[in-house]
């Protein structure tokens, strides 16, 4: 990982292998019973004590940003808060993910319940790496789901940072892992079978490729 405006080298970092990749899916999809998707209090509880984390290192993790992207002081202090900011939101809506109920036109019951979808494979861009990962991240833990998350490999150490926090917060390892790499491993996560939604941020030409697997993927599960 080298510094864009110094060229200084910051960190090294490895690139995860299948293998990784597997785990890492198979282990979040196997933590979505019972506890975690159904408990909906302790994970209320460790998105809103992430927020506070995120606030005391909010220095740490600016210099971070200003070290990995290359931005300005200020605008990496403004994405450390969004960030503190959405996690602090997304705990409140964890203890309400809420169904509906209602009489349908023949006088029957209709009832809506809301279950996590599973694991979700997160691929994250350069340009605001912490900010648009919680923006994704932060819900889908709310509603009970796990993911896998794929940084760009430039922000890699702040993206590692991040969720370590968030592990020392009270969000399980289990819920939340990273993989590093280039394209190909983004392109394994999307196809692991156990991926259930992929979030993506970056150029229209990557995301048809990842649409395209994802959709292969999917016809794959429905024909078995």
């Amino acid at each position: 990982v080298i510094d864009p405006t110094t060229l200084d080298l910051l960190a090294e970092v490895r690139f995860s292998t299948p293998a990784d990749i597997d785990s890492a899916a198979r282990t979040a999809a196997a933590f979505l019973e019972p506890s975690w998707a159904s408990d909906a209090l302790t994970r209320s509880r460790a998105l809103r004590s992430w927020s506070d984390e995120v606030k005391n290192h909010a220095a740490e993790l600016a210099d971070a940003l200003v070290a990995q992207t290359g931005k300005t002081a200020r605008e990496a202090q403004r994405e450390v808060a969004s960030c503190a900011s959405t996690l602090e939101y997304y705990s409140g809506m964890a203890r309400y993910v809420g169904g509906r109920a209602g009489t349908l036109s023949d006088g029957s019951e209709a009832h809506v319940v809301r279950e996590p979808a599973g694991v979700a494979a997160l691929i994250v861009p350069y340009n605001w790496p912490a900010a648009l990962l919680i923006r994704d991240l932060a819900p889908a833990l709310a509603a009970g789901a796990t993911a896998v998350v794929k940084p760009a490999p430039q922000t890699s150490p702040v993206t590692l940072r991040l969720i370590e926090i968030g592990h020392t917060s009270g969000i399980p390892q289990e819920a939340v892992s990273v993989v590093v790499g280039d394209r190909e491993v983004g392109e394994n996560l999307v196809q692991h079978p156990q991926v259930r939604t992929v979030a993506f941020t970056g150029s229209t030409a990557v995301g048809r490729t990842i649409a395209r697997l994802a959709a292969a993927q999917a016809a794959l599960k429905t024909r078995k």
